[in-house]
């Protein structure tokens, strides 16, 4: 079976930009938990400090997806059957061994002490953003959104790019 990313997961589901732009906000939520949790459990200093930037980048990012909503008291409330996807998708990564959803995310942390695989697993999810904000750039026809989205995915590349240039220090 194949990996499931955050696109597949909504395969067939029909989703408006505000949808969009909450399932982002879930997936922003979820990154920071994943390196703030880490940021203090990962021994090397590199990585640590990797983390910890890539945790504020992360809470940035929510505020700045939630400042786009139409109705900006609404991003609280995920549709359930949406939510419920975003869950299954995190509950498939913390299977694989990445970002899972909510409080689980500390216990995982936890029990990930090899920075190799922790800078391995984030870079995958980082990768399933971009292509989940590059699939949303098409998607949507508000300039405004589209190019937050955008924004977004160059953000994640960059982010990609990081973490794989740390990888390949950590195995130098």
């Amino acid at each position: 079976m194949s990996k499931q990313t955050i696109l597949s997961a909504f395969e067939g589901k029909p989703f408006n930009t505000d949808e969009a732009k909450k399932i982002a906000i879930a997936l922003e939520r979820q990154g920071f938990r994943f390196y703030y949790g880490m940021k203090d459990r990962v021994p090397g200093k590199r990585v640590r400090a990797v983390f910890e930037k890539m945790a504020e980048e992360e809470r940035k990012h929510v505020s700045d997806i939630e400042s786009l909503l139409s109705d900006p008291n609404s991003e609280w409330y995920l549709d359930p059957a949406t939510e419920e996807i975003v869950e299954r998708y995190f509950e498939g990564y913390m299977e694989g061994g990445i970002f899972p959803s909510g409080t689980d995310a500390e216990k995982a942390a936890l029990d990930l002490n090899d920075e190799i695989q922790a800078v391995k697993l984030a870079s995958n999810f980082e990768k399933d953003a971009v292509a989940f904000y590059s699939e949303m750039v098409r998607m949507t026809k508000d300039p405004e959104t589209q190019n937050a989205f955008r924004e977004l995915a160059e953000f994640e590349k960059g982010h990609v790019l990081t973490l794989d240039n740390l990888l390949k220090a950590l195995k130098a």
